[in-house]
């Protein structure tokens, strides 16, 4: 039963005449503060104002955490050479300049005033922009604010969406479970927040477009929450009475398939034997709050059509279960097997992964994942005795905020490396210019704190003064041979190698080389040397392709030519597995092998469009040839692999 409903404030309960991206407005806006207070900003300080607020604009450099207004203003007014003392006028100006032309949407006021009279609880979460203070995100909505039990922005919460922190927070302090909760918005990002936070995503579309969020329902105009809630509760009502509610979806009794307490990663029917496989994860498990774990089937008209199935977290289980449907003359039962996997190893959307071995940890890197176009600007680290259970040790760099100072946004595809004592951890990034260039940081332990070095260790510059072809300078990933040289693989479009030099943070440019024989070449390009022979891996397609795989191929050196032996991942459609690939092998005592790599999000059809922007990793194992010594084809699997300690 439906008890709160939360609102996304900007183009939700207010519209604004002013576009979502402020970045043309950056200049008109300080004059108008200039004009406001008597300044007289140069033309240097207005370009270093639109520096850093570009720097800290979330429609340009996404991120899932909040930034004080104080942090962001006095960066702006440092560099302007204003005193501190200024820093509080300058900011007012410039918010001031925003707030012109708001009104709150007809309807709105109606609405919010006839739920909040059926006793639901209502609230706001809004990303404010630019650490914006409440006083002036909340002002837009000042009328609202006596139906509101909990108007909170980023600023209360310290994450923005999709980070579902924020909505788990609301739900504990209005005393209810996340599933008994309604959040609407009208972006991607706010049904997102509402998914993975286990509430149900309402999109407000008020231009009819096409806009596939994975969304449970969509409205035109705010009055069709009453009419919303009026479904919910009778639902409820006929529930509570003991009546089923079902509507014939096809063959099956059910056309979808829900969890609380944990997440699905998909499910098939086998109609003729009226049989059911749920894929669960172990790993895709939600914040307590939302209900014990329990499996619900629903029909096509989204009512449930069975009992609860409970769950033991982490115990497979086959069972008969009865469907009911008034379509049907007769009760139907359906064999329902529930299996449990590792795969995703990591909760959450990260893609491009790199895992190294250090002592009896596993150290696991990647891209986060989850923005338009790649543009995440972060890095985290995940470590794990057993390569099954991994625990987030958080952000270790962060390509948009101080720590590289050449870098502005796109943290993508790193890679981990050590020699000395120290470790060296590389990745890629743009420059305000928009080029991807390869940096590199230090650090004394593989969880940071990482140094970056202060200018990229490879441009596209670089590889074109030394006759390399390049599309852009990324994927890196580092080999270190037996006599103790390392390597620098990387590539997208074609594929290179560098000798490192033994500081790790410089290169030998004389021994630029471009790979040979590297088939359908797209990026990520690895090499495991067994045998005396170098594998080599790298992907194909596109990243957003559903097709995106990986190729393998064998070289007598490390700087090749490549004999291409064919295909080594591929996706498997049957079990809804999709986009396998950006890959690492990792190798462990015992000539022992894993390929880490990343696939769709799943479920499948949680997201319509952007596939490649919505990815999470995976672990399989890795086999050779006894007879040819050669890597075996690899077939993804939910399951994942069992738990391996290191002694």
């Amino acid at each position: 039963m439906i008890k709160a409903v939360i609102f996304d404030i900007g183009n939700t309960l207010v519209e604004y005449k002013i576009p979502m991206n402020w970045s043309e407005l950056y200049r008109p806006a300080f004059e108008h503060t200039a004009g406001q207070f008597g300044y007289h900003f140069t033309k240097e300080q207005y370009e270093h104002a639109g520096r850093v607020l570009t720097k800290y604009n979330t429609r340009v450099n996404p991120r899932e955490y909040e930034i004080s207004s104080e942090k962001i203003f006095a960066e702006i007014i440092d560099g302007m050479g204003l005193g501190s003392e200024e820093l509080v006028r300058v900011r007012d100006g410039f918010y001031s300049y925003f707030q012109r032309e708001a009104h709150i949407f007809d309807g709105v006021e109606e609405t919010l005033k006839a739920l909040s009279g059926r006793g639901v609880l209502l609230g706001t979460l809004s990303d404010v922009a630019y650490g914006m203070d409440n006083s002036y995100a909340l002002s837009d909505i000042a009328p609202l604010l006596k139906y509101l039990a909990c108007p909170y922005t980023s600023n209360d919460t310290g994450y923005r969406k999709p980070a579902p922190q924020g909505l788990l927070m609301i739900a504990e302090q209005l005393g209810v479970k996340p599933s008994e909760m309604v959040f609407v918005g009208d972006e991607e990002k706010d049904m997102r927040c509402a998914i993975r936070a286990g509430a149900f995503a309402v999109l407000i579309n008020r231009d009819g477009a096409r806009k596939d969020y994975g969304q449970g329902m969509e409205i035109k105009e705010f009055d069709e929450l009453n009419e919303f809630l009026d479904r919910d509760r009778g639902v409820q009502q006929l529930e509570e009475n003991g009546k089923n509610l079902t509507k014939k979806g096809g063959k099956a009794p059910f056309t979808d398939v829900k969890a609380t307490g944990t997440g699905i990663i998909g499910w098939k029917a086998e109609e003729e034997g009226c049989k059911a496989t749920i894929f669960l994860s172990r790993n895709k498990t939600y914040l307590p709050g939302e209900g014990e774990p329990a499996l619900r089937f629903f029909a096509a008209d989204g009512a449930q059509c069975s009992e609860p199935l409970p769950l033991n977290v982490g115990e497979d289980l086959q069972m008969d279960v009865l469907f009911c449907s008034p379509a049907e003359p007769e009760k139907q039962m359906w064999n329902i097997s529930v299996i449990w996997c590792a795969n995703p190893v990591l909760p959450g959307q990260f893609a491009d992964p790199d895992i190294a071995l250090f002592g009896d940890t596993y150290y696991l890197y990647a891209t986060t994942d989850g923005f338009p176009g790649w543009s995440g600007t972060y890095f985290r680290v995940f470590s794990s005795k057993d390569l099954v259970n991994f625990t987030d040790e958080g952000v270790i760099l962060d390509v948009a905020g101080d720590d590289v100072s050449w870098a502005v946004s796109s943290a993508w595809a790193p890679c981990i490396a050590t020699k000395g004592g120290k470790y060296y951890f590389y990745f890629c990034a743009k420059d305000v210019f928009g080029d991807s260039h390869i940096g590199v940081a230090v650090a004394d332990s593989p969880v940071g704190p990482f140094r970056a070095m202060q200018e990229p260790l490879l441009t596209k510059k670089m590889c074109e003064e030394h006759g390399i072809m390049m599309w852009q300078t990324i994927d890196p990933s580092v080999f270190t041979d037996e006599d103790g040289a390392s390597y620098l693989l990387f590539g997208n479009g074609h594929a290179a190698v560098v000798r490192l030099m033994d500081d790790m943070v410089s290169l030998d440019l004389s021994t630029l080389t471009q790979y040979l024989g590297a088939e359908d070449f797209r990026e990520a390009v690895t090499v495991t040397k067994r045998g005396g022979i170098y594998h080599f891996t790298w992907s194909c397609d596109d990243t957003g392709s559903a097709d995106y795989h990986v190729n393998y191929g064998t070289a007598e050196s490390i700087y090749g030519p490549i004999v291409c032996r064919g295909r080594l991942l591929s996706k498997d459609e049957e079990n809804g597995i999709l986009g396998t690939g950006h890959h690492c092998i990792l190798s462990v005592p015992g000539d022992q092998y894993y390929i880490v790599y990343h696939r769709f999000y799943t479920p499948l059809g949680l997201f319509c469009e952007g596939f490649g922007f919505h990815r999470e990793i995976c672990i399989d194992k890795l086999c050779f040839d006894a007879e040819t010594g050669r890597m075996l084809p690899v077939k993804p699997t939910q399951k994942g692999v069992a738990p391996r300690l290191q002694m």
